[in-house]
């Protein structure tokens, strides 16, 4: 996300879950797509209105960075924690094969 989902909602960082939904359902609203046909700017305001407060929820994680830097790796190397805690797995797993962990998990549907 480009900008700080706060300030894409209006509000002070620490804002509480009902001041959240407040803003969100508020701007939702205001820049629906269907209440503003044809208006690009109005749809990609609601695209980001929707994405920060779909962070700020917890209902989306963020997005997963470009493959071949450090925090991919690091990134990569925290969904092989998971994968083994998930399935009981207690050795150190994949030894080198990164990339098809990512790969993995970076399909879409």
């Amino acid at each position: 996300m480009a900008e700080d989902p706060y300030k894409t909602l209006g509000l002070t960082n620490g804002a509480t879950a009902k001041e959240i939904n407040r803003a969100f359902r508020s701007l939702a609203k205001k820049h629906h797509p269907d209440l503003n046909p044809g208006d690009k700017l109005a749809e990609a305001r609601f695209l980001a209105v929707t994405a920060a407060h779909d962070y700020l929820t917890g209902k989306q994680e963020p997005a997963m960075p470009v493959y071949g830097s450090e925090a991919d790796r690091e990134y990569a190397a925290e969904l092989e924690q998971r994968l083994r805690e998930r399935r009981g797995i207690k050795r150190p797993g994949f030894r080198g094969k990164v990339k098809s962990v990512l790969k993995f998990f970076s399909r879409s549907g």
